[in-house]
This record gives structure tokens, C-alpha cells and sequence, in this order.
């Protein structure tokens, strides 16, 4: 609406100032992309469509690998919201990450177990947390098994594919944390699902123990979507699902758990469906417009594929 106030002189300058990108900086490259992706106004994606040529360009004639990177990627973004010209032919040459989906299978070991990790804090927020996934499960016994290990907790499926969830006790803070990343190494235990819960002062501690076997990264706390490329960078492989915003128990668990059903039916993750179902189920509660699934997490489709073109290159 204010965008639509402006002459077409300003908004050409508004949309020349947006896109006229410091190449050192990914962060302003994330916030364009995340601009592209929630674009539904047909006149503002041609004017994009416009200037990202002309950025395109100059960053050839100034031969710059990064900017033609970068803009490579984010025409590659507009080129979903348009029915044909220049950016349909620079998609070609600049892939994203499909992350559509998630296959049931890559989630699976050799032994056919999908073996997770979840880390909770010693705090208010984490123990509630806490008391709360584990409720989740005691509320599906014939489904889901909780065994006591000490300073964790193994909570398994009883029936389907074979899901273990190690779960730190939040109270036992970092001893349970240790104690359960001991046992998985002793055992010789690689986590495809990484989880973390509670205060976002706690994410990166999260972020920094993940595996490069990791598949699927699950954030639960409040705005993880701004440090993510920390766990991008431990598991380029990886999908994630984080929040912009304010996470909160209260969707988090029915969210994760939902994952985890699927994954023990076998079925395979398609993004746009499953969230629309999370939409009916947990869409009246306002803070589920925060959470950024897979398909839609503009910082991870242009990082992932920056890296990919640059390691290319």
C-alpha cells in the first residue's frame, strides 16, 4: 500500500536502492531474498525483474564472482513469480537447493534408525520445554516409548520405522547435554535430526555441536532464523526449520512431533503440504506465522546456493 503511493520515478529508486547490494554482505543479499520470495504485487517483481538485469551486469562487466552470484540467485528467485523472459534464462544457469521436500529415506541411517538429538537449557523457558515434548509423547504410549537413561531420556517408536530421540533432562543442563552426546559416541550414534529448545541465548550452543551428518535442523527457539548460517556452515547438507520471531511450546511440539509421526509412517516430507496442515491445526495461534520451513527460508536457499556456485567456481 505505501509502495503503490509513490510515483513511478520513486519507485524506481526504491527498488534501484534495494537491489544495490554491498557483495560483501550475504545478510542485505538475504533480505532481498526474502523480499522476492513474499512478493505477490505484479508491478514491484517487474520492477525487480528490471533492475536485477541491470545488476546482473554490471557485476559481469566488473567481474565479480560473488555479485554474479548473488544476482544470479535472487533472478533465479523471481523467475518463480514470472510466466517468461530474462531471469527464466539466467535460472538455467543458477539452480537453487530444492528444498520442496525431504525424502523419507536420507533420514535414515545404514541400520534404518533415524536417530535425533534434542538439547534443552537449564532455565525457566528450557524446563518448561522440556516437560512439555515429554508430555507430547506420554500422551501416544502406544506409539512412543520414554526410557529413563540418567541424565537423558530415549524416547522410541513402538511402532513403523525405528525414530530414537535422545533428550537431554533440562534440568541437568550441560552434565545431560555431555552425558548424552557421551553415550551416542560410545555407541557410535550420528544424529540425521538435530533439535533445539528453549531461550534463543542458548541457540548457537546448539548450532555449534551439529554433525556434518545432520539432515534436518529443527529450531525452536525465538528468532534462530538470524544466526542459522552457523549451522549451515557444520551441515551444508542440512534443511532448516526456524522461526523469525517468537517461538513457543505451544507449536513447537505439535510441529515436531508431527515430523516425527511422518517419519515413522515413512513418508516422505513435502514442505508446502505439510505446512499447509500445520496452518489448520496450528494456524490461530499468531506466533506460527513466524516459523520459516524449509521451502520458504530465503537465508538458506541463497547460501546454500551461493556456496555451491562459488565452490564451483
Amino acid at each position: 500500500t505505501v509502495f503503490n503511493s509513490f510515483s513511478s520515478n520513486e519507485k524506481n529508486i526504491i527498488i534501484q536502492k534495494i537491489l544495490n547490494l554491498d557483495e560483501a554482505s550475504e545478510n542485505d543479499a538475504i533480505q532481498v531474498a526474502d523480499i522476492i520470495i513474499s512478493l505477490k504485487n505484479p508491478t514491484i517483481v517487474d520492477l525487480m525483474h528490471q533492475q536485477l538485469k541491470i545488476q546482473y551486469e554490471k557485476a559481469e562487466l566488473s567481474k565479480s564472482d560473488k555479485g554474479v552470484a548473488i544476482y544470479g540467485i535472487l533472478s533465479s528467485l523471481i523467475a518463480k513469480k514470472i510466466d517468461n523472459g530474462w531471469a527464466k534464462y539466467v535460472a538455467e544457469k543458477y539452480e537453487l537447493p530444492g528444498l520442496d521436500q525431504i525424502d523419507s529415506y536420507t533420514l535414515f541411517n545404514q541400520n534404518m534408525e533415524n536417530i535425533q538429538q534434542y538439547y534443552f537449557y537449564n532455565d525457566d523457558d528450557g524446563v518448561g520445554s522440556y516437560n512439555n515434548f515429554i508430555r507430547s509423547y506420554e500422551r501416544s504410549p502406544l506409539e512412543w516409548n520414554i526410557k529413563d537413561l540418567g541424565l537423558f531420556v530415549l524416547v522410541q517408536s513402538k511402532t513403523g520405522r525405528k525414530v530414537e530421540i535422545f533428550a537431554n533432562k533440562a534440568r541437568e543442563g550441560e552434565r545431560g547435554i555431555k552425558d548424552m552426546l557421551d553415550y551416542m559416541k560410545t555407541n557410535s550414534l550420528e544424529p540425521q535430526i538435530v533439535v533445539h529448545r528453549g531461550l534463543s541465548t542458548h541457540t548457537l550452543k546448539t548450532f555449534v555441536r551439529i554433525p556434518s551428518s545432520t539432515k534436518l535442523i529443527l529450531d525452536g527457539s525465538c528468532g534462530g532464523y538470524y544466526v542459522q548460517q552457523v549451522a549451515i556452515d557444520r551441515a551444508p547438507g542440512a534443511q532448516i526449520l526456524c522461526n523469525r520471531n517468537v517461538g513457543t511450546m505451544h507449536i513447537n511440539d505439535p510441529l515436531f512431533k508431527q515430523i516425527n509421526d511422518d517419519i515413522r509412517a515413512g513418508k516422505d516430507i513435502i514442505w508446502p503440504d505439510f505446512w499447509e496442515k500445520m496452518n489448520q491445526r496450528v494456524g490461530t495461534n499468531p506466533y506460527f506465522k513466524d516459523y520459516i520451513p524449509p521451502h520458504k527460508n530465503a537465508a538458506a536457499i541463497l547460501i546454500k546456493a551461493l556456496y555451491d556456485i562459488l565452490e564451483l567456481n
